[in-house]
């Protein structure tokens, strides 16, 4: 080969070889990586938990960042002991505005734990709101790794305006295909500092105040996420940016089911529910507004000063003239509702739903991708919409189940895990899932007339604060756009406590203390008072929250010993045990082993507990009352002659020595 040939292919190679030492060098000292999916728990790095930042990967640097449930896990594959579910979504995946126990992933995980009180649960929730499926399509390479037995996914609400969607003030575009190309080209650390270096150029050039679509500053601290995210506030269902969001999920979600699926990881998708019959449309794909407007108030006023019929008319004459204006359909949905034509009023409510321009709301359109593209991809599809309609008195979803436009209330999650429930049950009866052996028959006996299906709805973990916390999110929502004009902010916060509930709420909404600790105090509070299923709802919560820390598992073991559930709180302290030992937990192990009738187990508890600390008196005390109570007394008087002996301050033992011997003890 010719020297000007090796020169000229040197000259073609440098550039790559020179961006390969550049990658490597970036990698080494870890400048520009990308947000993780998972990392280690702060201080317990055995378990790994969802990345609070993780959202960074794809809003720009100054956003402020959604973040998750926060479920921990034990990293690698699942043990034969574990059933490991994950959940993908948005907001309501994630249990908006309520979290924690609200969400039907916790919901699931505490059936399951109930179910098979033995085995490790974990069902580990990824949604986030104002993300949509390009997000959820990035995060499964990750998902596989964790080898999960299912994969739950509820979305299709923020397809238009989660991050990168068509309609998004973040958007990159209508090609699937190049956005995904975007974020794949993001795992090269080159590309992501080239990409800050840029950004930075930029930032210096902008204005970081402009205004969004509907009038709202971008950089005011009062606006919503929900604000902040709307790029194209009017999407009409006849226009090409409606036809891409389809496109969009369409193409992502055939993806995400085909990449579990192909890794052999069943997968069950839902179709997603709004507020049809309680939430008038936000945004009408009209003309003239005002003109439209005026003319369906003029239809319904006239519907209780006239006749009904000329009413209705009125309103189908108008949706002939402006077939994409949502209002009329709603008012005629609302006459016909009056009148006790539910059906009519249904499909009404729906059509006006679909119909809303501001595309917050999953269309029918959507929920048709889901059944279409989801079983074509190999998914099991759940339909938790028509789980909520069934459910719904009218057969019509409204305020029944629903806080707004989309999040369900408590009630309404408890409906979705329902759904996912009875999916979950089948498929394990089918064979559809491959179960670690503990869980094959278990999952699948799960029907509703089952023990624990019976008692699950009275057993969540949402507690009084939780529902109270998401109350005070639900009015700041309400108080901002869409629900308001734009720049109006009826929210002001002048709450004042007048219950033992708000007075632990209301600085958790604030950010005055911790929801643990909040939590904590309810609990505490409850089993003060003898409220016993309350102390349990708080504990458990605390528990499932962090199942990591010996205090949260001693907590509810000690809150179901008080409400005489022995062997459930015998199962807490053991977990507790299996963390940390002490003396203390050993004990109230010991006391639960009495309850049960398990004299051996107590006294090893009790004589563990003197081994750990030999000047614990408690400890003390129950052993010698256990060895008088079998008919030991003497070993019981001996036990405690020589703990007074050593210990001459142990006032309540020498006090029992006295009682059971008639005499006092010698002074040493």
């Amino acid at each position: 080969m010719s020297r000007r040939r090796l020169f000229t292919i040197g000259a073609i190679l440098l550039p790559f070889v020179l961006l390969a030492l550049l990658e490597g060098a970036l990698r080494l000292a870890g400048v520009a990586e990308r947000e993780p999916l998972f990392v280690p728990v702060d201080g317990f790095t055995d378990w790994h938990v969802q990345n609070e930042r993780v959202a960074a990967r794809y809003f720009p640097p100054d956003a402020r960042l959604p973040t998750g449930l926060s479920d921990v896990f034990l990293p690698g594959p699942p043990a034969d002991s574990t059933l490991r579910l994950v959940v993908q979504g948005g907001s309501s995946a994630a249990g908006y505005p309520y979290f924690y126990g609200a969400a039907f992933s916790r919901m699931l995980a505490l059936l399951f734990e109930n179910a098979v009180p033995e085995a490790r649960i974990e069902v580990i929730n990824t949604g986030l709101s104002a993300v949509n499926s390009y997000t959820l399509l990035d995060f499964a390479p990750d998902i596989v790794r964790l080898k999960p037995h299912a994969v739950l996914i509820y979305a299709g609400h923020n397809e238009f305006y989660g991050v990168l969607g068509v309609g998004s003030s973040q958007t990159l575009g209508r090609s699937p295909a190049l956005v995904n190309l975007y974020l794949g080209l993001q795992r090269i650390h080159t590309v992501r500092l080239l990409e800050r270096g840029i950004r930075t150029v930029m930032g210096a050039f902008s204005n970081p105040a402009g205004p969004g679509s509907a009038g709202i500053e971008r950089d005011d601290a009062r606006s919503t996420l929900m604000e902040r995210m709307v790029g194209e506030q009017r999407i009409a269902l006849s226009s090409d940016t409606y036809q891409a969001g389809l496109n969009q999920f369409s193409h992502n979600l055939e993806r995400l089911v085909q990449t579990y699926t192909s890794a052999g990881i069943p997968v069950f998708v839902s179709t997603v529910a709004s507020n049809e019959g309680d939430m008038p449309p936000f945004e009408n794909a009209v003309e003239d507004e005002t003109a439209y407007v005026s003319a369906v108030r003029a239809a319904v006023d006239s519907a209780s000063s006239s006749t009904i019929s000329s009413a209705l008319a009125a309103l189908s004459e108008l949706i002939s003239a402006e077939p994409d204006g949502a209002l009329a359909f709603y008012a005629r949905g609302l006459i016909h509702r009056r009148n006790g034509r539910m059906a009519d009023a249904r499909r009404d409510f729906i059509a006006a739903r679909d119909r809303d321009a501001l595309r917050f709301r999953a269309s029918s359109d959507l929920n048709d991708v889901i059944q279409r593209t989801g079983r074509l991809a190999g998914a099991t599809v759940v339909d938790g919409e028509g789980a909520l309609r069934a459910a719904s008195t009218e057969g019509i979803i409204g305020e029944q189940f629903m806080l707004e436009h989309l999040h369900p209330n408590v009630d309404g999650y408890f409906v979705l895990a329902d759904a996912f429930r009875r999916a979950l049950v089948k498929a394990a009866a089918d064979e559809r899932l491959s179960l670690p052996p503990p869980f094959r028959t278990a999952i699948a006996n799960l029907t509703d007339d089952h023990a624990a299906v019976r008692s699950w709805r009275d057993n969540i973990a949402a507690t009084p604060l939780d529902r109270r916390y998401g109350e005070l999110r639900l009015l700041q929502l309400k108080g901002n756009w869409p629900f308001q004009e734009p720049g109006v902010r009826a929210f002001r916060d002048t709450l004042v406590a007048r219950t033992m509930v708000d007075s632990l709420a209301l600085p958790v909404f604030r950010g005055e203390m911790s929801w643990q600790e909040g939590t904590s105090r309810l609990s505490h509070r409850y089993a003060a008072l003898e409220f016993h299923a309350e102390a349990v709802r708080a504990a458990r919560a605390l528990q499932m929250q962090f199942p990591f820390l010996p205090g949260p598992n001693a907590e509810l073991g000690a809150r179901f010993a008080a409400a005489g559930l022995a062997r459930r709180a015998l199962d807490y302290y053991r977990r507790a045990r299996d963390i940390e030992e002490t003396p203390e937990l050993l004990v109230a192990m010991g006391n639960v082993h009495v309850t049960l009738g398990n004299g051996r187990a107590a006294e090893s508890a009790f004589v563990r507990a003197l081994q750990l600390e030999p000047s614990h008196e408690n400890a003390t005390i129950r052993l010698a009352a256990l060895l008088a109570a079998t008919g030991r007394g003497a070993q019981a008087v001996e036990h405690l002659e020589r703990d007074v002996e050593t210990y001459p301050d142990h006032g309540r033992a020498r006090a029992i020595l006295e009682r059971l011997t008639g005499a006092s003890p010698r002074t040493p």
